[in-house]
């Protein structure tokens, strides 16, 4: 039994966090759910991008949705903005914003941010 990844790529548009669907590779990448939350955390060098903060209090309807479809078997709810994860320095991270790629919605700081969990 392994442990997956979900989540909601938001874009902050008149004050309200819109949910976007993506095409994020969902596969098995241990090392970056470690690096996100702790979450399979084998080695204990590696660093966690912040303490996990929970599903904030204005997610966007389209995270909600995703989250009803976990209920009892989510854990480990966090966030990261577009710009700390483009701060956190390593391969899987970076691979991660690559994906995320640039478009107009992303040109002004503060109004990307990737809402995430796991389930077993």
């Amino acid at each position: 039994m392994g442990t997956d990844i979900h989540w909601t790529l938001e874009v902050l548009k008149n004050g309200r966090w819109i949910g976007r669907r993506d095409t994020l590779d969902r596969s098995r990448n241990y090392t970056l759910f470690a690096e996100l939350a702790g979450v399979r955390q084998r080695a204990p060098e590696v660093a966690v991008i912040h303490p996990r903060r929970g599903t904030p209090p204005d997610a966007s309807g389209s995270h909600l949705d995703l989250l009803a479809d976990y209920v009892n078997d989510d854990h480990s709810h966090s966030w990261a903005t577009l710009e700390e994860l483009q701060a956190y320095h390593s391969d899987s991270v970076q691979r991660l914003v690559a994906r995320i790629g640039y478009d107009a919605d992303f040109q002004t700081p503060g109004t990307v941010r990737l809402l995430y969990f796991f389930d077993n």
